[in-house]
């Protein structure tokens, strides 16, 4: 995937600025997470998938940051599809506030993870209202379309809280 134009280096739609960990490597659990933010993580079937939610100056005030990881555990590719993923920002309002994935390219589709290999996104998440990412305090994500085995593995949403 390449780095938007619009936003920079940083602020991809799609930007992966870790290099991926695959076959041969010793892998220790999430060799290219960026940070030490709070994340959570489900395993969903072959695929793994773990998010970090933060802040971030250098994108519009009403946007979020999305660390999206994902590494695949077989020695096959895993299908995974992230533009399937259904994220929510809860907060002090009343309301559930729908969040997308920036991606004004259309970049983001249904792809394999390949295998014994792991990847993080940088991604933007917009409100789908005019809500401010201020607001909100938690983000839950639904998994349970990625991919054939993620219904079955775990139907359930993954929470987490927003870093500052």
């Amino acid at each position: 995937m390449k780095p938007s134009r619009a936003w920079g280096l940083v602020l991809a739609s799609a930007w992966m600025f870790a290099l991926p960990a695959c076959p041969g490597v010793a892998a220790t659990p999430w060799d290219h997470w960026p940070d030490d933010r709070a994340r959570a993580v489900r395993r969903l079937g072959c695929a793994e998938i773990g998010f970090a939610v933060g802040h971030d100056p250098r994108i519009p005030e009403r946007s979020l940051l999305l660390d999206l990881g994902v590494r695949n555990h077989c020695v096959r590719p895993a299908p995974f599809d992230a533009g399937a993923l259904g994220f929510v920002g809860e907060g002090a309002s009343a309301s559930p506030v729908v969040l997308s994935i920036y991606d004004p390219r259309g970049e983001i589709h249904p792809d394999q993870i390949d295998a014994e290999c792991e990847a993080v996104e940088r991604l933007r998440l917009d409100p789908g209202t005019d809500a401010l990412a201020a607001t909100i305090t938690r983000v839950c994500v639904d998994t349970s379309r990625v991919s054939p085995e993620a219904a079955q593995a775990s139907p359930e949403r993954l929470c987490v809280e927003v870093s500052p």
